[in-house]
């Protein structure tokens, strides 16, 4: 790839205020999935996945109003939080969330 392409890349990143550890994540799926014979940015930076994070209540909350179990909820420790966030285990698996991000 061309230095302009990590130079834009590079103000993309910036702008969309991706964290380090979900521009890891997008660049191991690209590395991991991609198929074509150029890259471009959007291959990168489309890949970024975002899923709701609950707190403990906020799942309790949602388990009461639509069924369900906490059960379905997986624990994720977020750096610099003081308590886990929960999201739920069919997207930690789908997106191979790690356990702490």
């Amino acid at each position: 790839m061309s230095s302009e392409f990590f130079s834009i890349l590079a103000e993309r990143i910036g702008k969309t205020g991706m964290s380090g550890k979900r521009l890891e994540y997008a660049l191991n799926r690209v590395l991991d999935t991609f198929t074509y014979k150029r890259l471009t940015i959007a291959d990168i930076l489309g890949i970024d996945v975002k899923c709701r994070i609950l707190t403990y209540s906020a799942m309790c909350n949602e388990v009461a109003r639509n069924g369900g179990s906490t059960d379905d909820y997986a624990p994720i420790r977020i750096s610099g939080a003081e308590k886990p966030g929960w999201v739920l285990k069919g997207d930690k698996a789908r997106y191979n969330i790690p356990g702490e991000l």
